[in-house]
């Protein structure tokens, strides 16, 4: 089960990524 969890991390990491450029569209 490792690979499931290491990819939920990864869709997280990215996840929350996008949430931060959302909240802030000089970055993109």
């Amino acid at each position: 089960m490792g690979i499931f969890s290491r990819t939920r991390d990864i869709v997280a990491a990215n996840f929350a990524d996008l949430i931060e450029k959302a909240e802030d569209p000089s970055k993109m």
